[in-house]
């Protein structure tokens, strides 16, 4: 077989396969101008179809926003909620740990107050303390143990004191009690306050161990400031 002859032989071979691809591509042209021409939609098919989906989507987009405008108001409901919880929640511990403080008390202390604070509960001692013959009463204990030296539980006992001369002057339109602005530096005044058996007759104050009470109207001395003078 010369070179001619097999040169021959491809040209014949692809122009029958060209013929080939040309019948196919004009047998599927065929198919599809009769498909559609019997079964495709129309334009105006087409037309109805697209405003239909315009409207779907017009529809799922009003509701994404209606949605979206429900999720915002309760992510704000949330934030307001949660901001509520930590107000309570920080107004609960403040008064919670005033009788955290007070059951840390030593027991002859606690043993001394039992008269003054009945029953265990928090609620118990919310409404024990509050009475002003009650505030009388534990201030009285303070001074006797500041006189005489027992101070261990005089932190507390001052803590628990002003709780409760703050929650008593919550029940009137206008503070009952005050506290005496008695601080180390000033001028001893035997009028004004009470001095440790160790400290100095007379000169400026070293150190208060307890704070006086005064009638927040008046600023008279009802109870006087213990005190150290070195």
């Amino acid at each position: 077989m010369t070179n001619q002859t097999y040169d021959d032989i491809e040209l014949q071979r692809s122009l029958e396969q060209s013929v080939q691809r040309l019948y196919q591509d004009a047998r599927q042209t065929s198919l599809f101008l009769e498909e559609d021409t019997e079964d495709s939609p129309t334009f105006s098919d087409m037309e109805d179809k697209v405003r239909h989906l315009e409207a779907k989507l017009a529809d799922a987009e009003s509701k994404l926003q209606e949605t979206m405008q429900k999720f915002n108001a309760l992510e704000a409901n949330r934030d307001e909620y949660k901001s509520k919880y930590f107000q309570f929640k920080g107004i609960f511990q403040r008064q919670t740990q005033t009788f955290y403080l007070y059951q840390n008390l030593s027991a002859p202390t606690k043993e001394a107050l039992s008269g003054v604070f009945k029953g265990t509960s928090f609620e118990a001692f919310l409404a024990c303390g509050v009475q002003p013959g009650n505030i009388d009463a534990v201030w009285e204990f303070s001074r006797t143990a500041a006189l005489e030296g027992n101070l261990a539980d005089l932190d507390i006992l001052q803590t628990i004191i002003a709780y409760f001369v703050k929650l008593y002057n919550n029940t009137h339109d206008s503070p009952i009690l005050a506290f005496q602005k008695t601080a180390p530096g000033d001028r001893f005044d035997v009028d004004l306050h009470i001095r440790t058996q160790d400290s100095r007759a007379a000169g400026k104050i070293s150190r208060v161990l307890l704070a006086g009470l005064v009638n927040a109207f008046s600023g008279e001395v009802i109870k006087k400031a213990v005190v150290e003078i070195k």
